[in-house]
């Protein structure tokens, strides 16, 4: 993959970098100054309420401490953030990250504040380490004293390529990470229902692909897709409560502030089209400061012909409400889809889709095949010690 040239990737600070580069701020967060985001299998993401600042802490099991290991791991992303993930996707694309030191004492009282907001499912695990990074917010874009409404949409795309599993011949199911995983969830009850969206969908660079793949994000968000309003979130698979939480009203607020910029005021394009038009474009454009931006514009511009002309006719959501996402919800249970579309075609360079494609594409051979050298390796290391001793003993 091509790297950008803004940055080098310094890999000898990987190999030997100096813990004391990584200063540890101390943070107080009073009552009332933070907000709960949402939280996934090992962090917990507050954001500050005065400050475009995110702030992701570690959870543990209960009952087990924490230990030197968790600030190391915090100083390890900090050095990767800043030395390698940048330069792999952009410092357009990746903010400056901080460590931070929360007292136990504040620890502590966070977790009795999170204890009526958390998901019920997620209770196992709780609060433990003092270390934890900070982050800017994308959530909030404007100022806080902007009268402006600031929305964000949230997708978390996780592995778009499929991966070559090393000894498993043709015996592999011909689905996904993900949509493996989605039938993993539906058996020990984490999720109700299957999501018809295929990450290989996502970053096929396949118009009609991409977009279904959007609407089945929208219909069935899970964990993969969450919208914000000034920062707080109005729209995601367990935001049953808010006010806002209707993604019909969130579109129809968000597309009449925007009106005269919405990405296409065509005849047959309203409020739902034109957003799932709008997250496509801004997949798919390539940045302006990207060094491969000229090279993906072309591709950008015959996607986004393709696209508008696949958006004005989609029957899926041409009643621009969510009574359509249902029926293709509903559609897709019945099919029962037993494969993924391995096919792809090329993203524009320079787009954020084509940088995260690119960055995961490093990891070229699966855990079990990696696990399988490793342990390879150890026996190897191990007979050699053994023949060395035995070696030594003979003299």
């Amino acid at each position: 993959m091509e790297l950008s040239a803004d940055y080098e990737v310094n890999y000898d600070c990987m190999i030997q970098w100096d813990s004391s580069n990584v200063h540890f701020e101390y943070l107080t967060l009073p009552s009332g100054c933070w907000r709960y985001r949402g939280e996934g299998n090992a962090n917990i993401v507050i954001a500050l309420k005065d400050e475009a600042t995110i702030i992701r802490l570690s959870k543990n099991y209960s009952g087990v401490s924490w230990s030197e290991h968790h600030k190391k791991k915090v100083e390890r992303q900090v050095v990767f953030t800043t030395h390698v993930f940048a330069p792999l996707l952009g410092k357009y694309f990746v903010a400056k990250v901080r460590a931070v030191y929360v007292s136990p004492e504040q620890i502590q009282q966070l977790n009795e504040c999170l204890q009526r907001i958390r998901p019920s499912h997620r209770m196992h695990k709780e609060l433990k380490v003092p270390y934890a990074a900070a982050h800017s917010d994308f959530a909030r874009t404007l100022k806080f004293s902007s009268e402006d409404v600031d929305y964000c949409v949230e997708i978390k795309p996780k592995k778009g390529w499929w991966i070559k599993l090393h000894g498993m011949g043709d015996s592999r199911p011909n689905l996904c990470n993900y949509c493996l995983n989605q039938y993993q969830k539906l058996k020990k009850s984490k999720i109700s229902s299957r999501s018809n969206y295929c990450p290989l969908d996502l970053f096929s660079g396949n118009p009609a692909r991409i977009v279904e793949a959007v609407i089945s994000l929208l219909a069935n968000p899970q964990n993969n897709l969450r919208i914000f309003r000034d920062g707080r979130l109005v729209y995601s698979d367990v935001n049953k409560s808010d006010v806002y939480n209707s993604l019909e009203a969130v579109i129809n607020e968000w597309m009449s502030s925007s009106s005269h910029q919405l990405p296409t005021t065509t005849s047959g394009i309203g409020p739902l089209k034109n957003f799932v038009y709008l997250i496509c474009l801004a997949l798919l454009k390539p940045h302006m400061e990207s060094t491969d931006a000229d090279s993906g514009i072309n591709r950008f511009f015959q996607l986004k012909n393709e696209l508008e002309e696949l958006i004005i006719s989609h029957s899926m959501v041409e009643q621009n409400d969510l009574l359509s996402l249902k029926l293709n919800e509903k559609k897709f249970k019945e099919s029962n889809r037993k494969c993924c579309n391995l096919e792809s075609s090329e993203l524009p360079l320079g787009s954020v889709l084509s940088r995260i494609l690119n960055a995961q594409k490093l990891e070229d051979s699966d855990g079990t095949y990696i696990r399988k050298v490793f342990h390879a390796m150890n026996a190897l290391t191990q007979n050699a010690s053994l023949l060395k001793a035995g070696w030594m003993k003979c003299l």
